[in-house]
């Protein structure tokens, strides 16, 4: 995988966030299987206890501390640490997509 993959998946997963799609939907939309999602009760145990650091220059939210539910997938492209993105509901049920880097514990 690579550039072009990247790409690809970027302009699913903002497709999917102007879509506003239920979080159910999201990963079909992008047409594969996230990294995490919420929804899924492992999943959301995985995502409470990583710490990822926000690309704010890329992303719609500055923080993913008050968001209701994420669902991400990780990035094609060589980084020494995961690059991600997706997309996080907000308290207010808004779609806001994200960039960032998982960070090691």
């Amino acid at each position: 995988m690579g550039e072009k993959e990247d790409k690809l998946l970027v302009e699913n997963v903002r497709e999917a966030a102007k879509k506003t799609l239920e979080i159910g939907n999201v990963e079909k939309f992008v047409g594969q299987a996230a990294a995490i999602n919420t929804i899924r009760l492992m999943d959301r145990v995985a995502f409470e206890m990583v710490s990822i650091e926000i690309d704010r220059k890329e992303s719609q939210l500055d923080s993913l501390s008050d968001v209701k539910n994420v669902v991400y997938w990780v990035r094609p492209i060589s980084s020494n640490n995961p690059k991600i993105v997706g997309v996080a509901w907000t308290a207010k049920n808004e779609m806001k997509v994200f960039f960032g880097i998982v960070l090691p514990p």
